[in-house]
């Protein structure tokens, strides 16, 4: 989902006589999601109003209410959102490159590109629990967790892959991709919390990915 597109699950728009969402109904959930992302990231959930959140956008507070009825159904619409991109650019830079540890190096190479590129995103991902919100009552058709389970378990593919093309015995792929997701996660939150080199975090998570796909580290 590209910015510009709109979720619409869970959420009140009005349709055309075609069924498409109307042009300025679209700019106006667009808005919305783009202010309530900044704000959310930058100073979290709770010290985030409603009425913040529908200044930075131009619309009254009811129209942010009329859309997604509730301030947690607008973070679960966004953190689905975050992990569907993240998701989208990962799987598509792995099936992109060449079988075995070239689909990891693009992996990896693909998830610091989206770090470097939508920061807020990360940060509202680690300053929420999406995972949590997934267990709630909110924005009903939003399967959060199954989405977070996806993008793990392209990871654990690609490392299956790996152990069958070389014929190697190869430690847990559930195992192996747990480990890289941790240290890329863990790349993430020293860059934005601490400023550390990206490019620096980037080398260590791509040297780590290569000693798993040639067995030479276990978790």
């Amino acid at each position: 989902m590209a910015r510009g597109d709109v979720k619409t699950a869970g959420l009140k728009v009005r349709r055309g006589r075609a069924g498409n969402v109307a042009m300025g109904e679209e700019r106006r959930l667009r808005s919305i999601l783009d202010a309530a992302l900044s704000a959310f990231a930058r100073q979290g959930f709770t010290r985030t109003p409603v009425a913040e959140v529908a200044a930075a956008a131009g619309v009254a507070s009811g129209t942010v209410i009329y859309h997604f009825q509730t301030k947690e159904n607008l973070l679960a619409v966004l953190a689905w959102e975050c992990l569907h991109l993240l998701w989208r650019e990962c799987s598509g830079a792995a099936s992109a490159a060449a079988p075995g540890p070239g689909r990891l190096t693009a992996y990896v190479e693909a998830f610091f590109d989206f770090l470097r590129r939508e920061p807020d995103r990360i940060l509202l991902l680690f300053k929420t629990e999406p995972m949590e919100l997934s267990l709630g009552q909110v924005a009903p058709g939003l399967d959060i967790r199954t989405l977070w389970q996806a993008t793990r378990m392209l990871l654990v593919n690609i490392f299956r892959e790996i152990g069958e093309m070389d014929g190697q015995e190869l430690p847990d792929p559930e195992r192996l991709a747990t480990a890289l997701l941790a240290h890329v996660s863990g790349a993430a939150w020293l860059h934005l919390f601490f400023n550390e080199s990206l490019d620096a975090l980037r080398g260590s998570a791509l040297d780590l990915a290569g000693r798993l796909a040639r067995g030479s580290v276990r978790p």
